[in-house]
């Protein structure tokens, strides 16, 4: 049982008011110095499938995690191509290759990525990646034998490297980017395409789509930038060079098509989370949150009712970052930036505090974890959020509000890491919910 001690002193400003919607009637007598002490549950729920085909969706990631307290992760990048211009002179061209470029994006790497080594594996879809709401559990079939394989590889998402001019043959310094050459056969093959068909729906059908998994020993995860300025940008494309029979030496690109998405399964058996998913007693000392889909806190806000009658000034739940060596903690690094989500009309939406942070800047929710120095000088990580308006709303209409929050990470389903924080019952660090309030009467 989580205790939570309510603080009363007075946290009253216009500036604040303006927030939260605190307004105090002329006639009213103010009370201070009151406290009280409520408990309530929080615990670990288990994995909820997320949208990661967002069109605003930036951070992709593939590859594997072996992890002792948080189980087995595997995701992959699911992506199409597009025509958009017809080829110059491709008519009786000779294809020299096929190059699928990706960019990089840091903050997808997770887990032992330094000198990690990956096997890359890209396939054929049989089925279209449309515009579709796909979530971090849907199944895009896709063909056994692989069109593109590379083994052994890297990945530095901040080194630059050389390759060699198309036209002139001279080696040229180009940024990061991931680059994987397709299967001599199969680029035969979609060149021929090419040059027999002129519309986007020839190659659609011929290519559908395109599975990269990464598969590694190293438990790590790559990230890739399929953001919508990425993705028609200088690097997200299939690069095709080619030469007409005069000689002269063309470059082409297919672009990524607006449909992506990632997919993203996790296994918890044997793992130290297992007993904590849906524990029916959910007294915890740690409470566990992981990206991509992965495991929840669900925080029950019922016993808070009590407070119906209070002029509630500011409510925030404060959770301690866990950072002991059982958990893994300086391999995987825990997850930086949350939101809070209640379940309207059986979906789950996020809090009125968050959705201020567009009027008023993230000061509002807060939502992201900062080091702070205890009193005997210790430093310590925690989480502060923010949960006032979700409080007033909730002691308004306790009915037809949901009394539960959602813990997940930010932005959903585009990180791969994981936190554990310390729960209801840590007699050091116990988490806490604080409520500062006015009592009042005429």
């Amino acid at each position: 049982m989580l205790l939570i001690i309510i603080a009363a002193n007075m946290y009253y400003s216009c500036n604040e008011a303006s927030i939260v919607g605190i307004d105090l009637l002329d006639d009213e007598t103010i009370d201070t110095d009151f406290t009280d002490t409520i408990s309530f549950i929080a615990h670990t729920t288990p994995a909820r499938p997320v949208l990661t085909s967002r069109l605003a969706a930036q951070t992709y990631y593939a590859g594997s995690l072996n992890d002792p307290i948080f189980g087995n992760t595997e995701a992959a990048v699911f992506l199409a191509l597009q025509r958009i211009t017809n080829f110059d002179s491709i008519q009786g061209a000779t294809l020299d290759s096929m190059v699928l470029r990706i960019a990089y994006d840091t903050l997808g790497f997770y887990g032992n990525h330094n000198n990690a080594r990956y096997d890359f594996v890209l396939s054929r879809t049989t089925s279209p990646i449309g515009n579709d709401s796909l979530f971090t559990n849907s199944i895009i079939p896709f063909e056994i034998n692989p069109i593109a394989t590379a083994l052994n590889r890297t990945a530095n998402p901040i080194d630059s490297f050389f390759i060699n001019m198309h036209a002139t043959n001279e080696p040229v310094k180009i940024g990061p980017e991931f680059r994987l050459r397709l299967n001599t056969t199969f680029e035969e093959e979609l060149f021929s395409v090419l040059q027999n068909s002129e519309t986007d729906a020839e190659l659609q059908a011929f290519l559908p789509g395109l599975c990269l998994k990464v598969f590694t020993s190293h438990n790590s995860m790559i990230g890739f930038n399929l953001s919508p300025a990425a993705r028609t940008g200088n690097i997200n494309s299939l690069r095709i060079y080619y030469e007409t029979a005069g000689g002269k030496k063309f470059i082409h690109d297919l672009f990524f098509r607006t449909g992506r998405y990632n997919s993203v399964g996790h296994t918890y058996i044997g793992s130290v989370i297992e007993p904590y998913i849906n524990n029916p007693n959910p007294s915890e000392d740690i409470l566990f949150v992981q990206g991509g889909g992965g495991v929840e806190t669900k925080i029950d806000l019922t016993p808070l009712l009590i407070l119906k009658d209070k002029l509630i000034n500011r409510a925030e739940i404060e959770l301690t970052v866990v950072e002991e060596d059982r958990f893994l903690t300086s391999l995987f690094t825990p997850l930086n930036r949350f939101w809070a989500l209640h379940s309207v009309n059986e979906q789950l939406r996020a809090i009125p505090d968050f959705n201020f942070i567009q009027s008023f800047g993230e000061g509002v929710f807060e939502g992201s974890v900062k080091e702070v120095e205890t009193d005997d000088g210790t430093i310590i990580k925690k989480l502060t959020f923010n949960i006032t308006n979700h409080l007033h709303s909730l002691l308004k209409n306790p009915e037809g509000i949901s009394k539960d929050l959602i813990l997940s990470s930010f932005p959903e389903g585009e990180r791969p890491g994981r936190i554990i924080f310390y729960g209801p019952t840590h007699p050091m660090y116990p988490a806490k919910f604080n409520v500062f309030f006015t009592s009042s009467s005429n």
